[in-house]
C-alpha cells in the first residue's frame, strides 16, 4: 500500500524536530544547569502530550493503578534522571553533531540487554550491527588524538545511549498495553518529579538564570522536541508503517550533523563522516535482521515484533 501523504508529512516533521534537538539544547548548554534544562524540557513535553494521553486512555479503556505508576516511575528514572541528564551534560563538552551521531548508535546497544532481559537470540547480523556501531563510536571518539574535553563529552553521551537502550528494552513490557503516547507522557511526568529530588544534591536552580533568551530554546525543546516531535512520529507511523517510521532515524545522524554545520558552524571532519556511515550501517543491519528475530525495542531499529502494533516501538527522546 502506498504511504499516505499526511503520514509522510508527519514523519518529515518528526525527522526535522528530532534532528534539531541537540542543536537547540547546545545553545543553552553553558547558560543553564543540565538538570534544569532536562526538567523543563520534559515537564513542558508532558503537558503537550497529556491531553492526547488522556484521550488514548479513554479510547483503550485503561484504568491506571499504583503498579502502573510505579512502572512509569522506573522508566522515568532511566529515561530522564539518568539517560537524558547525561545527554544534556555531554553537550557541555562535545559538538552537537557529535552528540547526535553517537546517541543514534543506541539501537545496536540494545542487543545485550534484549538478550539478558527478553531472551532474544543473537544472530550474526546483530553481532555485525554491534561491531559496526561500536566501531563508529570509536572512530568519533578518537581516543588517542581527541582533546580531553571532547572525549569526556563522547563518553557521557555513550553512557546516555547505553542507559537509553536499557530503557527501551524494559519499556517493551508496557508499550502494547498503554500505547506510545500514554507511556511516554507518564514516563515524562514521573521522571520529572524524580529528577526534582536531585536538585538540592547538585545545587541546581529551578528557575534562576532563565532569561527571555534561554526561555525560547526551552519552550522549543519541550513543545517541539519532546511533545510535537513524538506526536508527529506516532501519527506518521500510524498512517504509514513502523518500517517507514524507522527511516526517520536512519536520516537523523546525517541531517543533525548537516544542520549543526549550517546553523552552528560546527566542522564535520572525516572521522565524524566515517562514524556516521558506520553507525547508520549498524542500524540498517538491525533493521535487516532475519525475520524470525524480534526487534530489540529501539525505534531506530525499525523492526516490529510479530503481532506487535505500529505504536509498540519506543522512540527517541
Amino acid at each position: 500500500m502506498k504511504p499516505s501523504r499526511p503520514g509522510l508529512a508527519c514523519l518529515g516533521l518528526a525527522t526535522l524536530s528530532l534532528s534539531t534537538m541537540e542543536l537547540v539544547a547546545k545553545t543553552i548548554a553553558y547558560s543553564l544547569h543540565p538538570l534544569q534544562i532536562n526538567l523543563w524540557r520534559f515537564a513542558i513535553g508532558s503537558l503537550v502530550l497529556l491531553p492526547l494521553a488522556l484521550l488514548e486512555i479513554r479510547r483503550r479503556g485503561i484504568t491506571l493503578r499504583f503498579d502502573d505508576f510505579r512502572y512509569f516511575a522506573g522508566l522515568g528514572v532511566l529515561c530522564i534522571v539518568l539517560s537524558n541528564s547525561l545527554f544534556q551534560a555531554s553537550l557541555m563538552y562535545s559538538p552537537a553533531s557529535t552528540v547526535a551521531v553517537v546517541f543514534c548508535a543506541n539501537p545496536v546497544f540494545t542487543v545485550p540487554f534484549a538478550f539478558l532481559f527478553l531472551g532474544e537470540k543473537i544472530s550474526r547480523t546483530t553481532i555485525l550491527a554491534l561491531v559496526l556501531g561500536l566501531a563508529g563510536v570509536f572512530v568519533i571518539m578518537r581516543p588517542f588524538s581527541a582533546p580531553a574535553g571532547s572525549l569526556k563529552g563522547v563518553l557521557l553521551v555513550l553512557a546516555s545511549a547505553i542507559v537509553w537502550s536499557l530503557f527501551t528494552v524494559l519499556g517493551k513490557k508496557g508499550i502494547d498495553r498503554y500505547g506510545g503516547i500514554v507511556q511516554n507522557c507518564f514516563t515524562f511526568i514521573t521522571g520529572s518529579l524524580a529528577l526534582l529530588l536531585l536538585f538540592p544534591l547538585f545545587r541546581a536552580p529551578l528557575a534562576a538564570g532563565i532569561t527571555p533568551a534561554s526561555l525560547w530554546p526551552l519552550l522549543y525543546l519541550g513543545i517541539v522536541g519532546s511533545g510535537l516531535g513524538f506526536f508527529f512520529y506516532f501519527q506518521g507511523m500510524r498512517l504509514t508503517s513502523a518500517s517507514m517510521g524507522s527511516v526517520v532515524f536512519f536520516v537523523k545522524p546525517a541531517l543533525a550533523a548537516l544542520l549543526a554545520w549550517l546553523l552552528l558552524g560546527e566542522q564535520i571532519g572525516v572521522h565524524l563522516l566515517l562514524g556516521i556511515v558506520l553507525i547508520v550501517a549498524g542500524s540498517v543491519c538491525m533493521y535487516l535482521r532475519p525475520a524470525g528475530l524480534s526487534s530489540p525495542g529501539r525505534l531506530e531499529a525499525g523492526a516490529r515484533i510479530p503481532g506487535q502494533s505500529d505504536e509498540s516501538i519506543v522512540q527517541e527522546p
